[in-house]
This record gives structure tokens, sequence and C-alpha cells, in this order.
């Protein structure tokens, strides 16, 4: 619900419900309490377009658990995929240096108006870098490969490739 309206409305996506301001403090503000009871999800599902419900599955889409929490999602992904060649060639130095000038490009397109400190993406670099070197290999890479293989096993499996073939076969012939 909350990613659906976060879509439609064009909200900030970082916004992490963490920070809030005292509708009890006089001195602050006015606040005006209704006797309107609360919704249901059933009746807010209503103003959600089914587009949006439909690209709700995609689970890369991270709503409201803050900047960090973004960019430290968007760093293991990268970390994922260029550890091994680190591991191979460079050391883990070179390694938390890729991902720490990666994180920083991250940071200043993501959040250009308020970036996170050098502190913050450091402690997340070190985290992302640590875990990934300590607990990522080839050998945990064909683990995770074979999984993904016995996933699908049973499967049917995309023939467009075949079906173009015979299309271009008969125009030919």
């Amino acid at each position: 619900m909350q990613c659906g309206f976060t879509e439609r409305l064009k909200a900030d996506k970082s916004y992490a419900d963490i920070l809030m301001k005292n509708p009890l403090n006089i001195f602050e503000w006015r606040t005006t309490w209704t006797d309107i009871k609360a919704y249901d999800l059933y009746y807010l599902a209503d103003f959600v377009p089914d587009v949006i419900r439909k690209n709700d599955s995609n689970k890369r889409n991270i709503y409201g658990l803050g900047r960090n929490v973004n960019l430290f999602e968007d760093l293991r992904v990268i970390a994922y995929k260029n550890i091994l060649k680190y591991q191979e060639s460079k050391n883990e130095h070179e390694f938390y240096n890729y991902l720490y000038l990666t994180a920083d490009i991250i940071n200043k397109q993501s959040n250009s108006n308020n970036p996170l400190s050098h502190n913050e993406i450091r402690q997340i670099c070190q985290s992302v870098c640590k875990w990934t070197w300590k607990n990522f290999s080839k050998k945990q890479f064909s683990i995770i490969q074979s999984k993904r293989g016995m996933n699908n096993v049973g499967k049917i499996k995309n023939t467009d490739t075949k079906e173009k073939l015979e299309k271009a076969l008969r125009i030919l012939l």
C-alpha cells in the first residue's frame, strides 16, 4: 500500500517514516482533530492503479527505509556482481575503494539535496565489503547458481529464438 501511494503521489521514496512532528506541541503547530474513522486497506487499495500494483512485485523497490538502507541495498548488489574479479586479481582494500567510489556516486545522484555524510558512506562500504569478501567465493557462487537452476527444473523455457529461426527459414524458402 505504501509503495502504491508513494508512486501515485510521486512522493519521496527515501522517506523513512521515523521523523514526525509532535501534534501535541501547541507551540510549534496547530493540530486539527477530527472524528473520521481509519480507512481499511481494501478501501485504500481502490486508489492505487493496477499498473503500480503489478510493478510492486519488484524486490528492488524499497520504500520508507531511509537513504542509508537504499544505498546499502544498491551497493550490495554491485558488490555481488564484482566480488569475484576483485578476489582473483586484487585485494580487499582495492575492492573497498571501488565500493566507496561507487557509493559516493550513488549518494550524490540519489540524494543530491541531502547527501549522506562521508562517515555514513564509509560505514556502509565497510559493512558490505567485509561481509561480501568473507562470505562470497567462486564455490559459493556455484552453489547459488545450482540452486537457481534447480528452481527452474521443469519450467518451460522461452522458445522465441526457435520460433524466430523457423520464421526466417520460411521467409527465405
